[in-house]
């Protein structure tokens, strides 16, 4: 049962905002939509009231159907709209429509998008208070809002403290979060790994390949490779992309090209960007604009975002005329 109910409440509702009651046929005939219009033609500055005016008449319906709230509030968060989805969140407190996981969840999400990490802090006391649970999204959302892995490891901490049994996908977002201080982010790779409950995933490999990648200790990237191996855990290209870049911050090019080498006809446009990148670095001019153009011919720089980088590099090292 959801941890968020209470007794004599409303039809009990789960993590995402989905029905566990016992009236689905009400649910399915209940219309899906982001109910979000006039909340939308609001000023982010916009007042309490000016919410109020427009939460309310649909109060009840968000009370039967809570993915309507769910909806409004995603499309706040999707424009920043981090005060509006406060006052759409005070507006349903008020009138006894507790917010769920789902709802705290958009607007934690809002906050991500601005970087407002004070306004995450407020929004997981408020998940406190109204028992919400904690779920993978919520640690997503909450590590996008830290600018420094400081942070991040500081909501980490508050998070694990609620939660014990948080999953692989919120291990790796922390992770991600702390990709700038390897080391704590390997602590937190080596407790999923040794943790029979939990194991690492394909994703937690890619990162901690990463991590021994900023820290130039390429012979633990590969090895990284060959563990998943023996951990029936296939390589794919993200993995790849990432041992191609641990190599290149070792300034090991010439086994960057190696490794390329072998996995470039299955690569994606992330093998493409870490070898580029690896050779323009190393300022391998030649081998770096080759592989520009078989990218370019197979269609993976549509934006000529790749382009872009290395005439930056190519500017900053004075080759251009050169290449």
């Amino acid at each position: 049962s959801c941890p968020m109910v209470r007794r004599g409440a409303p039809p009990q509702w789960g993590r995402g905002g989905q029905s566990t009651g016992e009236n689905p046929k009400i649910q399915r005939k209940l219309p899906i939509r982001a109910d979000a219009a006039g909340l939308l033609q609001l000023s982010q500055d916009a007042g309490l009231k000016q919410v109020e005016r427009i939460v309310i008449p649909q109060l009840k319906a968000w009370k039967w159907n809570p993915d309507l709230a769910t909806h409004a509030l995603k499309a706040l968060a999707k424009r920043g709209f981090v005060r509006l989805c406060l006052h759409t969140l005070n507006v349903m407190r008020r009138s006894e429509v507790t917010p769920l996981t789902a709802h705290y969840n958009a607007a934690l999400a809002a906050s991500a998008e601005v970087k407002e990490w004070t306004v995450t802090l407020f929004l997981l006391e408020r998940m406190q208070q109204d028992e919400a649970a904690v779920n993978d999204d919520t640690v997503k959302e909450t590590m996008r809002s830290c600018k420094a892995w400081e942070r991040a490891l500081e909501f980490w901490m508050l998070l694990r403290s609620r939660d014990t049994g948080l999953s692989v996908a919120s291990h790796n977002h922390a992770m991600a979060a702390m990709i700038q201080a390897p080391k704590l982010a390997l602590e937190i790779f080596e407790n999923v790994r040794d943790d029979p409950g939990l194991g690492a995933d394909g994703m937690s490999y890619s990162l901690a390949i990463a991590c021994y990648g900023r820290l130039q200790q390429w012979k633990d990237s590969l090895r990284m490779m060959e563990e998943m191996s023996n951990n029936a855990l296939v390589p794919e290209a993200l993995h790849f992309a990432s041992a191609i870049s641990a190599l290149g911050r070792s300034s090991e090019w010439e086994r960057s090209v190696s490794l390329w080498q072998d996995v470039k006809a299955g690569a994606d446009a992330g093998g493409f960007f870490a070898i580029v990148t690896t050779l323009a670095h190393q300022q391998k001019w030649s081998l770096a604009l080759e592989v520009l153009k078989e990218m370019i011919a197979e269609d993976l720089d549509p934006k000529q975002t790749m382009q872009g980088i290395v005439s930056k590099v190519v500017d900053r090292s004075g080759q251009r005329t050169e290449t």
